[in-house]
């Protein structure tokens, strides 16, 4: 959230500067309200686990017009536009450079395909799945009972959903296959990060009931390591690298 909260404001700073400017010169209350919400908004969901650069495109969005309205009221000569054109082409600049370090490669493709044909090779169409990221199952032609393992996880966290029907589910050996990105195996992998919210019992349902049956490595910027869990009886695949 620290990470996303600091490049947002690097890349709106200068937008958002000429957007007020322009509120200030030519004022709009609407559009003033509409804009102070959207920032307030945008950096209380930036803080939630599990923010990302989606939560910015609102205001991103409003910034436009009135960076528009701004240029269309006070510039009148090619010179005078030079200015207030040239920190614009820095921000959209800044913008790529970030969007730049999670552009996927050919070795990111391949690593995907390699995901997808452990799914449709191990496990037949419509099986019950879970995963924090569920497009890779459904990708698959798999079932998601759960379509938010991540949301999910922290209502159980936070006491507002019982932990009883998800460690049942595991005893019962529900899914076919289990797909994190967190390592189970030991207390010391399975607490380093906060992607998802883990509770012992939680984890120790799933190592009791289930066998680490294949692991994929990424590369891709913010792609993080893929453990597949099966249930104890099935026999056990060749690990992926």
């Amino acid at each position: 959230a620290c990470v996303w909260a600091v490049i947002v404001s690097v890349i709106l700073a200068i937008p958002g500067t000429v957007a007020v400017i322009s509120l200030l010169r030519y004022p709009n209350k609407l559009l003033a309200c509409y804009l102070v919400w959207s920032a307030f908004l945008m950096e209380l969901v930036l803080a939630k686990p599990g923010s990302s650069s989606n939560y910015f495109l609102e205001p991103a969005l409003l910034l436009c017009p009135l960076f528009a309205v701004f240029l269309t009221r006070n510039v009148t000569t090619l010179l005078s536009a030079f200015g207030p054109l040239s920190l614009l082409a820095g921000t959209l600049l800044t913008a790529q450079i970030v969007n730049w370090a999670g552009n996927p490669r050919p070795l990111d493709f391949a690593e995907d395909r390699a995901v997808q044909a452990y799914l449709r090779t191990n496990f037949p169409q419509h099986s019950p799945a879970l995963g924090t990221f569920t497009g890779d199952l459904l990708r698959a032609g798999l079932d998601t009972p759960i379509a938010n393992l991540y949301q999910y996880t922290w209502l159980v966290c936070e006491g507002r959903l019982p932990a009883s029907g998800l460690l049942t589910q595991f005893k019962q050996h529900r899914f076919a296959v289990i797909l994190l990105n967190t390592d189970l195996r030991t207390k010391e992998s399975a607490y380093q990060g906060d992607f998802m919210c883990l509770i012992e019992p939680m984890r120790l349902a799933i190592i009791q009931n289930y066998k680490l049956d294949a692991e994929f490595s990424f590369h891709l910027f913010d792609k993080r390591h893929y453990y597949a869990w099966v249930p104890h009886e099935r026999p056990s695949t060749p690990s992926r690298p």
